[in-house]
């Protein structure tokens, strides 16, 4: 039993790290790329680290992750989850274009992926048959809405929507600022401003704590999957900001 529940708490934290970042110019964590580390936790319990990556490359960028079980998980999960998003950068638009997710190393072996084939105007999925959506002005995958989050806050916007693909489905989140806060997260202690984001039709709820000082990057996040759920919780831990 005990095995079990942490196998099942370890299969979602992945979803949930997010982008953090030190000090510095404004709009230059997009510009350049950069690498990071966080410490991901279920309901209090450290469950390992996530690694990410973003390459910019002229007006595409690609965004990868790694999910690394660690501390007590390590026990009883060995499954490694890597992410890897492509997009296109159109000034300060961003076009999603592919998305890919692996789990391996375990007994539960995923190869899944999302194209977003803008030429047919569709979103379209390996898993679940096959399924399509047609794209939205606002559609994106788990890792590159993370990106638009921050840019949609530089932007002074208080109130916005975003259709967010993971390699199963399609869910549109109503988002909106509802305060400012100073958190602690182990990288330090932080201004922010927090961002509520929910999916109206099935109860996923995220909530991102986001610095000004650093492009409204993330630097805190919390999501349930359903009220009352699991909390899943991620936090920095270290960056490397890639020189321009």
């Amino acid at each position: 039993m005990k095995q079990n529940r942490f196998r099942i708490k370890y299969r979602y934290f992945w979803l949930f790290s997010l982008i953090f970042v030190t000090s510095v110019s404004h709009g230059a964590l997009l510009d350049s790329g950069f690498g990071a580390e966080f410490d991901v936790r279920v309901t209090g319990i450290y469950v390992g680290i996530a690694q990410r990556q973003l390459e910019i490359k002229k007006n595409r960028a690609e965004f990868h992750s790694t999910a690394i079980p660690g501390g007590l998980a390590k026990l009883f999960v060995s499954d490694v989850v890597t992410e890897h998003s492509t997009m296109e950068l159109v000034g300060a638009k961003l076009k999603p274009l592919t998305y890919t997710y692996d789990q391996t190393g375990g007994k539960d072996i995923k190869h899944k992926s999302v194209i977003f084939d803008w030429q047919q105007g569709l979103i379209k999925f390996s898993d679940g048959g096959g399924k399509e959506f047609p794209i939205s002005d606002h559609a994106y995958d788990m890792l590159n809405f993370q990106l638009k989050l921050m840019h949609t806050l530089q932007q002074g916007t208080r109130e916005f929507e975003f259709d967010v693909a993971d390699y199963r489905n399609l869910y549109t989140y109503h988002s909106r600022v509802v305060g400012k806060e100073k958190v602690s997260v182990p990288f330090g202690e932080l201004e922010t401003i927090k961002v509520d984001s929910r999916s109206q039709t099935d109860g996923k709820h995220f909530v991102f704590w986001c610095a000004p000082a650093f492009d409204y990057l993330p630097v805190r996040v919390e999501y349930t999957k359903k009220p009352g759920g699991i909390v899943f919780l991620t936090e920095l831990k270290s960056l490397s900001v890639k020189q321009p």
